[in-house]
């Protein structure tokens, strides 16, 4: 990170030094330990030790306000929390009526400055031996709680056990064909499934190396990395892959070490993929996951030619099906929930929380809430979440076809869809979308447009124009923020 390496045998030993550490502030194992930072190069430190002493991991979203942070602290009953100094006075309201405080550690920066500050976490080391524990880890206990962003509801924390990331890492390995000569670029949020289990986990576990990226994803700094660092693969959202396409100084960066991109969250434009073809000459593979169930499908690089649209393939150690409302797994051209065994790469449950375990996790299946068309060659696609179906008047419109269509209007940059109160027919089509700098489109073009390329009843009966479509901290757009103004007073659930 910048201009800070760090070995595994420095990693190895510096997580040894904080484990003992730990275990000496009375940590034990099953006690949960919260991690509220940016991406860092002790994340990976923090990380292994908290897992080598037996603890548990409780990585907190950094955007998060004082509210959610109490929430997510008093849920798990965080015992240690480690905390960047810039969220201080955050932590500071977050423990307010706090009825059991957590110790506070707090991470000094690299500067000689910080890591004079005392106390901090650097303070912690310097006496600990930084020999291997002896200390004996259930495999099938609780590794880390990660909470859910709360899209659908109150936040809920995702329990994996040990040995679940570990087949979760080896499915990511031979799926995106990580190699222990690659040089992994580590953009997304950390705290985050993708960014910890996806990318930096899975490197470490094949014994490659990473760069790690701090702050907001600027196409300069990112580009730039990829030159000096050589970097070979790089996970991102396709919104990432446009902001790199769409820079105006990418032809001034050397990016021919870069031979893989990984990304995740939706298909990729079709426009977009040529784009970024073009600029650069890799592999491109597309992940579809979820916190509860880990990697599901991967889209390999052979497919895109002529599957781009779709999402994929069963993935490696992930049993998965497509199945209706009586688990009958549903025909060719059909769609139906994609539900996921429990048994391979899935959570444990979910914490302090039976109930929404019960209804997730049922006869040994995780039910995702993802709806999917069973496609030809043992492909699958991804169509909308099972709350986000519109149902106007008796059909079913799922958003994810009907962006898919407005994806392929050249003055669309970013498009969502989703469903809007109607008096008549229950809910009608709302499609809120950003346009490309310095083009412009009516609402009748548009509505030309949808005649000539989707049936009737699937075209958006209103058009929203923003100068930025909102994200959430993996880079997706945020629908349910569009949404909850048009449903504020309604009965339906977002």
């Amino acid at each position: 990170m910048g201009d800070r390496h760090l070995t595994y045998a420095e990693l190895d030993g510096l997580s040894n030094q904080l484990a003992r550490a730990l275990i000496l502030k009375g940590v034990q194992p099953g006690d949960r330990v919260g991690l509220l930072a940016q991406n860092r190069l002790d994340y990976g430190v923090i990380t292994q030790a908290v897992a080598k002493c037996g603890a548990v991991l409780v990585p907190i979203n950094f955007r998060l306000v004082a509210a959610e942070i109490r929430f997510v602290l008093e849920n798990c009953g965080t015992k240690v929390l480690f905390f960047e100094d810039e969220y201080s006075a955050t932590v500071s309201d977050a423990l307010t009526g706090l009825a059991s405080q957590p110790e506070l550690i707090l991470l000094g920066d690299e500067s000689d400055s910080s890591r004079s500050r005392s106390p901090n976490h650097y303070d912690l080391l310097g006496n600990q031996s930084a020999e291997a524990l002896e200390i004996e880890v259930d495999p099938n206990s609780v590794s880390t709680i990660m909470y859910t962003s709360g899209t659908t509801g109150v936040p809920k924390g995702v329990m994996y056990s040990h040995a679940g990331y570990f087949r979760l890492f080896i499915s990511n390995i031979v799926e995106l064909d990580i190699k222990r000569e690659d040089v992994l670029h580590l953009a997304m949020p950390l705290f985050h499934n993708a960014g910890l289990n996806g990318a930096l986990n899975s490197m470490m576990m094949i014994g490659a190396s990473g760069v790690v990226h701090r702050g907001s994803f600027d196409p300069e700094t990112i580009l730039g990395q990829i030159q000096r660092h050589r970097i070979t693969a790089a996970h991102t959202v396709p919104t990432m892959l446009a902001m790199l396409c769409n820079y105006d100084g990418f032809d001034r960066f050397d990016v021919s070490s870069l031979k893989k991109i990984y990304y995740g969250g939706m298909p990729i434009e079709v426009s977009l993929l040529r784009r970024a073809e073009a600029k650069f000459s890799a592999s491109f593979y597309q992940v579809y996951g979820a916190t509860e169930c880990g990697t599901v499908t991967v889209l390999l690089p052979e497919d895109h030619s002529r599957y781009s649209q779709t999402t994929g393939r069963e993935a490696f150690n992930a049993e998965s099906r497509i199945v209706d409302e009586n688990m009958r797994d549903v025909a060719l051209g059909e769609v139906g929930e994609v539900i996921v065994r429990a048994s391979d790469n899935g959570m444990l449950g979910y914490w302090n929380n039976p109930k929404a375990t019960s209804d997730l996790i049922r006869d040994g299946w995780i039910y995702t809430g993802d709806l999917a068309r069973v496609e030809e060659d043992s492909l699958l696609t991804i169509v909308g979440r099972r709350k986000e179906l519109i149902i106007s008047g008796s059909e079913c419109i799922y958003p994810r076809e009907v962006e898919s269509v407005l994806s392929q209007h050249p003055a669309i940059h970013e498009v969502a869809v989703f469903g809007i109160p109607d008096d008549v027919y229950g809910e009608k089509v709302c499609a809120a979308m950003s346009l490309r700098n310095g083009a412009t489109v009516t609402e009748v073009e548009l509505e030309q447009f949808c005649v000539a390329n989707m049936a009737r009843y699937k075209r958006p009966r209103v058009f929203e124009f923003h100068n930025e479509l909102p994200k959430n901290s993996s880079g997706k757009i945020a629908k349910i923020q569009l949404r909850a103004v048009h449903w504020a007073s309604r009965e339906r659930k977002l």
